[in-house]
């Protein structure tokens, strides 16, 4: 069923997908087909970021509360190769080069 879906869905990318290409600030809550975010980002060549924002940043509870430093100390300095993904609970990126796919949860 697609908009159930479970980790498989995300990896097939059958909730849905944003391929994004430019340094435009894309976030869930402004998608309108995607309210919930991006579960997979996928380098289509290499690509840098200015932000990356994890959704249980936003958590009420204190100890679920982790920062993108605490995975990725420096963003800035961080490459994702082509071909390569990162998992995780996105609801805010902004790439600073390159492009990507991001699967939606």
């Amino acid at each position: 069923m697609v908009g159930v879906g479970g980790s498989d869905m995300v990896s097939l990318g059958q909730l849905g997908s944003l391929a994004l290409n430019d340094t435009t600030a894309v976030t869930a809550a402004a998608n309108t087909n995607n309210k919930k975010g991006w579960g997979i980002i996928e380098a289509t060549v290499d690509a840098t970021f200015t932000l990356l924002t994890p959704a249980n940043t936003q958590n009420t509870e204190p100890k679920l509360r982790v920062p993108m430093t605490a995975f990725i100390p420096n963003l800035a300095a961080f490459v994702l190769p082509k071909g390569q993904r990162i998992y995780g609970h996105f609801t805010a990126v902004t790439l600073a080069t390159g492009k990507v796919i991001m699967y939606e949860v």
